[in-house]
């Protein structure tokens, strides 16, 4: 005889639902996600023509090779993307940090809000877009073609990057700090530090011409 109450069979689970899906280990035309909430990983043993990734709240991992052009965009979270050879890379995270490491790509463009951008080990041959509000930007052994990186509060950091082109460098009130840096032509933009005094004057546009 069955004596429980049908409240007996209701129950709650606080745990994050998870979806695992399996592929062969082999090459794909390609990959489109859009997802609402959720973490998404693709593995490096995988390899797509083309890569578009969307997702709403979630932290986004790709490792995987990326013939041509490879796109990820996340509202509320953060991308990481490591160890890939690609053609053009699109990358947004607008509340979120962007980690990218380990690139060799043609065009590069990343767009973030508040959070930080860090990049080591980028190998561009054509240009790279940065685009930062609040956040902060360190770069590390980066080469391209022409870079540009514009940011309103927050730092740059840049260290051992070479751009071959242009380089154009624009901040409002957060600090610019350049070490073993090089290109053929640098554009600095300030307004001020962030204790509110002028880098090299308000408004200024400092032109650093190598030869």
């Amino acid at each position: 005889e069955n004596n429980k109450k049908w409240y007996h069979y209701i129950g709650f689970s606080f745990h994050t639902p998870s979806v695992d899906v399996y592929l062969p280990k082999a090459a794909f035309e390609a990959l489109n996600m859009d997802g609402s909430t959720g973490d998404v990983t693709v593995p490096k043993e995988l390899c797509f023509t083309n890569a578009v990734i969307h997702a709403s709240t979630g932290d986004i991992d790709m490792q995987a090779q990326v013939e041509k052009d490879l796109t990820v965009a996340v509202n509320t979270g953060h991308i990481l993307v490591s160890g890939i050879r690609c053609g053009n890379m699109d990358l947004k995270a607008p509340t979120g940090a962007i980690i990218v490491r380990d690139i060799d790509c043609a065009n590069l463009t990343t767009k973030t809000s508040t959070g930080d951008q860090r990049w080591e080990r980028v190998q561009a041959s054509g240009d790279i877009q940065v685009t930062c509000s609040t956040g902060d930007l360190y770069m590390t052994l980066v080469n391209c073609q022409n870079l540009s990186a514009e940011s309103d509060t927050g730092k740059k950091n840049l260290a051992y990057v070479v751009a071959a082109g242009n380089v154009w460098l624009e901040a409002s009130t957060g600090d610019i700090v350049l070490s073993a840096f090089d290109g053929a032509t640098i554009k600095i933009t300030t307004t001020s530090l962030e204790d509110g005094s002028a880098m090299n004057g308000a408004n200024v546009e400092t032109v650093l011409i190598v030869k």
